[in-house]
């Protein structure tokens, strides 16, 4: 998603770093609707849990891609 489609589903601007942490978290949900993700982005998005969770599915991929 698009760090201005982001910004208008929130509802107000973010920063590049939290544009770049949801735009992560959002690509490691799977098929979450931008609607979808933004809400719950709302709630617990800045949570140390959402981004422990986030960075464990990115860390698992980066081990997939390696072993193809």
């Amino acid at each position: 998603m698009l760090k201005h489609e982001f910004e208008v589903l929130l509802g107000c601007k973010v920063t590049d770093e939290s544009y770049v942490e949801a735009n992560t978290m959002y690509m490691n949900a799977g098929e979450m609707a931008k609607e979808d993700f933004c809400r719950e982005w709302l709630k617990i998005g800045h949570t140390s849990l959402a981004h422990a969770l986030s960075d464990s599915v990115s860390e698992l991929r980066k081990q997939l891609d390696k072993a193809k």
